[in-house]
This record gives C-alpha cells, structure tokens and sequence, in this order.
C-alpha cells in the first residue's frame, strides 16, 4: 500500500528515468531530423571539418604525451621513469597511455 502512494505521488522509477533522458532523447530526434536533410558529401565534409577541430584541441595534450614518452624511453633513472609513467597514466585516464 504505502508503495503504491509513493508510486503516485513520485512516479515509478521507470517513470523517474524516463523523464530525467527524455530532453537527451528529443535533443537527438531533432538532430536526426535536421540530418536526414544534409547530403552524404556534406556529411563528409563535416566529418573532415571535427577531425580538424579534434587535432587543433588536443594538439598540446598529444604533444605532452609524445615528449613524456621519449622523457621515459630516454632516462636511465628508474624514479624518473615512474614519475613520467604515472604522469602519461594520469593524462589518459586509464593508468598508461599506449599508441
């Protein structure tokens, strides 16, 4: 009994979640929507367009990581080689950075 006046009054948590994604969902059919009317070279183009954004916006992370590498490759110190392997971890996210 008591749960379903909770259910009333607060909505099933099927319900819950589904009101708390749907703004994504709508947000994604109206960029659908807008999609299906721009031409497959347009696409193209768009694809090349982030690619170049994407390089242009990671270009100093990548850049780090490719001297912090050649930094641990290089040093003879097992210390240093940890601390510039622990630096590359925290830059990936995973715990190490492999190419």
């Amino acid at each position: 009994m008591m749960k379903g006046i909770l259910s009333k009054l607060f909505g099933t948590r099927h319900e819950r979640e589904r009101k708390r994604v749907q703004p994504i969902v709508d947000a994604i059919n109206e960029h659908y929507a807008r999609l299906q009317q721009v031409s497959e070279e347009e696409l193209r183009g768009q694809t090349a367009k982030f690619r170049g954004i994407l390089a242009d916006r990671t270009r100093v992370l990548v850049e780090r990581v490719e001297a912090l590498k050649e930094l641990k490759r290089t040093t003879k110190d097992a210390a240093e080689r940890e601390k510039y392997d622990n630096e590359l971890g925290g830059l990936d996210g995973r715990g190490g950075v492999e190419k």
